[in-house]
């Protein structure tokens, strides 16, 4: 996006490929809609990196609270390589159609670079539920399907979900189909 290039793939708004005559061009990327009714804790995190041409480009994230669009996080104004967001807490905009918006905004100025994001993480927690009993052997040890610890995941991509017992983190990687691919 104008930048060091990301490690692995990344969503790119590439200002250049819309032309030298095109002014305030602005491009959003949409996560999928999460039901977060009830949860208690919820945080997110991202790659990102911005290209900023002349003092214009930037990138905005926002999170829907039910009723509008809030802003989370703001890039502007240099050039910034690829970096971690940090974690942010969304707990407060928590609602049964949540969902996040990256906007690339060039600023009404022209042919400028871009902006990119990659490994987007959304965590949350939703109390509750159903128990879920182990038993334990003549060792103390147990072999849990890990199918049972989940409530529901949808995702269009692949998607990887870690849990930790005894502060030992399982990792489980679930690969989807994507449509035409």
């Amino acid at each position: 996006p104008g930048t060091t290039d990301f490690p692995t793939n990344a969503a790119i708004f590439d200002d250049d490929a819309a032309g030298s005559g095109g002014d305030n061009n602005v491009a959003s990327l949409l996560s999928p809609i999460y039901d977060m009714s009830g949860s208690t804790t919820a945080t997110t995190s991202f790659d990102y990196a911005l290209g900023d041409f002349a003092g214009s480009g930037l990138l905005r994230v926002e999170v829907w609270d039910g009723a509008a669009w809030q802003e989370i996080f703001l890039a502007d104004g240099v050039d910034i390589p690829p970096t971690n967001s940090g974690v942010i807490d969304v707990a407060s905009f928590a609602n049964a159609a949540f969902q996040v918006k990256f906007t690339y905004d060039d600023e009404n100025s022209g042919w400028n670079w871009g902006a990119g994001v990659d490994n987007f993480t959304l965590d949350y927690e939703i109390p509750g539920g159903a128990s879920y009993d182990v038993i334990l052997d003549a060792n103390g040890m147990a072999t849990l399907d890990m199918a049972n610890l989940i409530q529901s995941a949808t995702d269009n991509c692949g998607f990887v979900i870690v849990t930790t017992v005894g502060g030992t983190p399982t990792i489980e990687t679930l690969s989807l189909p994507i449509p035409g691919g």
